[in-house]
């Protein structure tokens, strides 16, 4: 560690600096607990806490920079950890017709299916006035995956088909376009 560390832009641990950095580590050390629900979550909240404590012992101003980046990356293990959805819904509009035709990919760990939606636009007016036809059809796929695997979604249909099989849909529709 001795090659590593070394006395370098001494001035970040004089002053405002070293409470900035006590600071930080407070708050990195704050996220630590939630993590602990998935095994090596909180990983990089303490190697940047331990990059800190380094750079305080050698007053190593740059491995304090280092170890800001980690602190910065601590948000983002946070939200993909808790929040990330792996199942991916690509919708991209091929027709601007009507009715509008979309080709919908979907992609998750396990592969990949391709859909062509259809929808009127009167339709689209009816389910949802306030969002853009490509989020409609992003919602009622995103519906669909909660009661189905994309595998057992139907390869060409129209939107308006889905409340025959789910007659829920108008009503969690909403849900779905928040």
């Amino acid at each position: 560690m001795d090659a590593i560390l070394k006395p370098r832009l001494s001035w970040l641990f004089s002053g405002p600096y070293v409470r900035v950095a006590a600071l930080g580590c407070i708050l990195v050390a704050l996220t630590v607990p939630p993590l602990e629900v998935l095994p090596f979550a909180g990983t990089v909240s303490w190697a940047a806490i331990a990059a800190f404590g380094l750079a305080l012992v050698a007053h190593d101003g740059l491995f304090a920079i280092v170890a800001l980046g980690f602190a910065a990356t601590t948000p983002y293990v946070i939200w993909t950890t808790l929040f990330w959805e792996t199942t991916m819904i690509d919708v991209s509009r091929t027709d601007d017709g009507d009715p509008m035709t979309f080709r919908v990919v979907v992609r998750d760990e396990e592969g990949t299916t391709r859909h062509e939606v259809t929808m009127a636009r009167k339709a689209h007016q009816d389910l949802t006035p306030g969002h853009t036809p490509e989020q409609l059809v992003e919602a009622a796929f995103r519906f669909l995956l909660d009661r189905e695997p994309k595998e057992s979604i139907l390869g060409r249909f129209d939107v308006t088909i889905i409340p025959t099989y789910f007659p829920e849909f108008h009503k969690e529709l909403p849900a779905y376009l928040d």
